[in-house]
């Protein structure tokens, strides 16, 4: 089994949007014991099935795969009356990484609502949708890096363009949506909305047009096609897109074979121009910088390096992730040795620097390093500037206090009120700004919080639980405590810059070949001393 150890905080196209659902120490045996001892009476659960990379003994990466789609999403997918075939914008872009890759698809028409359950039930062998990547559909199935960049706007009807502009003309309305999608979530996020969820996007918009509902909210690309075709409606976008969503295709937890298949199509296929020819096929005009085959594109290297020594940044006060040895003045841990062993894989080396956390992504994104490795959240925020490779671990937020006070928290519900120290610019942080009415202060480093929280400066601290656990056996004089089971789920993954598509291909490659070869369980032994779950073992 493996447990929820953790850190976190809080990409492709122009502004056209779709769905998505609004997520080392080296210790000797005793230490190891008595870390055992504390997951379990914390009540640590049990790692959720994750973006699993090497059991690919069930999922076909060659002749024919089966693929789902919602096929009434224009012009990302619909059916041509003319011919009966499914067509449009990701059925061409998936038939040009099928090419480049050795594969064919058959692409099925699928409800929406259910197509990330039946494609995780292995009914179908991946899922493109014009699908957003969202924490929700990532406990289930594993996302291709992204492929498009949308975001949820409004449609009212014509008569009504002047009173809405943003979501909180909203507030008190009736809204439809199409069930299952992002815009329902986004919907559901506005006070006291009423909202009707309908089985296809043009239903929704059908009884807008007919008065069920005061406005839609929708994706985009697929809103303005769809009044485009439809002048008899009478409809109308109204503002700006008040979300940002990446799109990408799905495959089984288990396919990391396939996974890495469909991002290196897209890597070739950006790279070849082919990306950027279809996109105008659909759109009118070229995509932005990071989809075009030019020196700032996403496949294009100029900027990146992918062999040779790269420059890694980590801040490393964060065992059993990254620390500094003191003995030898090296930072290592859990990440830096899965770092190496990706290194050897795949033809390059490593030039570790301790970094600031805060400032860490910030300056990934300016070209200061070549990629990040910290034992870092996936989140849609950090997104939006870097990419990262498929999760490498599972972690989730807890709740630390003093043993004087452990018998009165034991959820977030308690913290409300309470002042709450966090390490600036994680997800802890961002945790704890969502606890009622919690006064948050926010230290440089995760020990520096800790120490505040021994001195009786806060009254508790939020932290990833690996880390937590570890300090506070390091530390038995700040008489610290974990208390209650950890409140979030969180996937780490390693960051490079955003038109750096060799690499991230590079790493997930090396990932996949750590955990096939059983280096990954390895060196997750000799940090956590017990074996990792199912999913990051090498397969039988």
């Amino acid at each position: 089994m493996m447990y929820n150890f953790f850190r976190t905080p809080p990409s492709a196209t122009r502004p056209f949007y779709r769905r998505q659902k609004a997520s080392p120490f080296r210790t000797n045996r005793v230490v190891l014991l008595i870390l055992s001892a504390l997951m379990i009476l914390v009540g640590f659960p049990a790692t959720p099935t994750t973006p699993a990379l090497a059991q690919t003994g069930q999922c076909k990466t060659s002749g024919e795969l089966l693929v789902a789609t919602d096929a009434a999403y224009p012009p990302f997918e619909n059916v041509d009356t003319s011919t009966n075939q499914i067509v449009g914008f990701d059925i061409d872009l998936l038939n040009a990484i099928a090419a480049s890759q050795g594969f064919t698809v058959n692409v099925q028409n699928a409800p929406f609502d259910t197509i990330f359950i039946n494609l995780a039930a292995g009914q179908y062998d991946l899922v493109i949708s014009a699908a957003t990547i969202t924490e929700e559909r990532q406990k289930t199935v594993s996302f291709s890096d992204p492929y498009f960049v949308a975001g949820q706007v409004i449609i009212v009807r014509e008569a009504d363009k002047d009173t809405v502009s943003t979501s909180d003309d909203l507030i008190g309305k009736k809204i439809g949506v199409q069930l299952g999608t992002t815009g329902a979530e986004a919907a559901k996020g506005i006070k006291d909305a009423k909202v009707s969820e309908y089985p296809t996007f043009p239903e929704a918009a059908q009884a807008l047009a007919n008065g069920d509902v005061d406005a839609v909210v929708n994706d985009n690309a697929t809103s303005l096609t769809y009044i485009l075709n439809t002048p008899d409606l009478n409809l109308v976008v109204v503002g700006e897109p008040f979300t940002t969503e990446n799109y990408g295709i799905a495959v089984g937890k288990d396919c990391g074979d396939l996974l890495a298949k469909v991002n290196a199509g897209l890597a070739d296929a950006i790279a070849s121009g082919k990306y950027a020819e279809i996109y105008r096929k659909y759109f009118g005009s070229d995509p932005s910088a990071e989809f075009l085959p030019s020196s700032t594109g996403a496949a294009s290297q100029d900027s990146c390096k992918s062999s040779g020594e790269l420059l890694v940044a980590s801040d490393a006060a964060y065992p059993p992730f990254e620390s500094v040895d003191t003995t030898t003045n090296q930072i290592v841990g859990f990440d830096i040795d899965l770092l190496n062993s990706i290194a050897t894989t795949q033809g390059f080396t490593v030039n570790v620097q301790n970094a600031p956390f805060d400032t860490i992504f910030i300056n990934l994104a300016a070209g200061q390093y070549d990629l990040v490795i910290s034992a870092a959240t996936i989140t849609e925020e950090r997104q939006k500037t870097v990419s990262f490779s498929d999760p490498y671990f599972v972690a989730g937020q807890v709740i630390i206090v003093r043993e004087a006070d452990k018998d009165t928290v034991s959820s977030p519900d308690d913290l409300i009120g309470k002042k709450i120290g966090v390490q600036l610019g994680t997800t802890g942080a961002e945790a704890a700004k969502g606890i009622k009415d919690a006064k948050v202060s926010e230290y440089p480093t995760f020990p520096e919080a800790a120490q505040a929280l021994a001195n009786g400066d806060v009254d508790a601290v939020v932290n990833d639980n690996a880390t937590s656990l570890t300090y506070i056996l390091n530390t038995p004089e700040s008489k610290l405590v974990v208390v209650g089971a950890a409140f979030t789920t969180e996937n780490y993954g390693i960051a490079v810059r955003k038109e750096c598509g060799a690499l991230l291909t590079k790493i997930n490659a090396g990932l996949v070949e750590a955990i096939a070869s059983g280096e990954y369980a390895e060196i997750y032994r000799k940090y956590f001393g017990e074996n990792p779950s199912a999913e990051f073992l090498p397969k039988q």
